[in-house]
């Protein structure tokens, strides 16, 4: 397999500059507005489930409390227990203790769209492929069904875990190549946050690939 050289001169701008533009495109009306507006189907995952998971959980987080225990769906469930609550996601961290909660459900979005094109794109040029194709390649997943159709579905933990698989395949052509405890970190750093961000079937099917 043959590699290029890192990731440096005006193609790697160029690229960067160009996911970028195009996650702005995709993005830039939600990101910018001043409306409390979720990118999501009214009755979809997101609208219908996450918004009030992400509530609940992380305003009890912020109060200083853990919530083991959901008492609003029945007679009462466990939360964190339950995987799909990605609590300890450090993504999920992040965002929904810092932001207001719809500006952090649409950057989750925008977040995993872009960590799935930077990856693609790393992952392709890995394999030998010029800018122009890693790009085309990268816009493709930023866009596609893994991705972007699920939006409106309103998957947000199976995008947080399908938008790491690029990655990984990235670093399991590196540990083919030579066994170094760099990449085998961040293969465990990988897979580790597909686990935490809260789908276990999506995670199956990244093993399977």
């Amino acid at each position: 397999m043959t590699s290029p050289g890192p990731n440096t001169g005006k193609g790697g701008w160029y690229a960067t500059i160009s996911l970028v533009l195009f996650a702005l495109f995709l993005y830039g009306d939600l990101l910018f507005s001043r409306c409390n507006i979720v990118v999501s189907h009214v009755y979809g995952d997101t609208c219908s489930q996450f918004v009030a998971w992400r509530q609940f959980g992380f305003g009890e987080l912020l109060k200083g409390n853990l919530p083991l225990w959901d008492p609003y769906v029945f007679c009462g469930s466990p939360f964190v227990g339950n995987l799909q609550s990605a609590m300890f996601y450090p993504v999920n961290l992040l965002l929904y203790t810092t932001l207001p909660l719809a500006k952090a459900i649409n950057a989750d979005f925008v977040f995993h769209t872009l960590l799935a094109g930077f990856s693609m794109l790393a992952w392709v040029r890995g394999r030998g492929a010029g800018w122009l194709a890693a790009v085309l390649a990268a816009t493709v997943v930023m866009a596609g069904t893994p991705v972007f159709f699920r939006i409106n579905l309103g998957q947000l933990n199976v995008i947080a875990v399908y938008s790491w698989l690029p990655l990984t395949l990235l670093i399991i052509d590196r540990l083919f190549e030579r066994i170094s405890a760099g990449w085998v970190l961040l293969g465990i750093f990988a897979v580790s946050m597909q686990a935490l961000a809260g789908y276990p079937p999506a995670v199956f099917n990244n093993a399977f690939t």
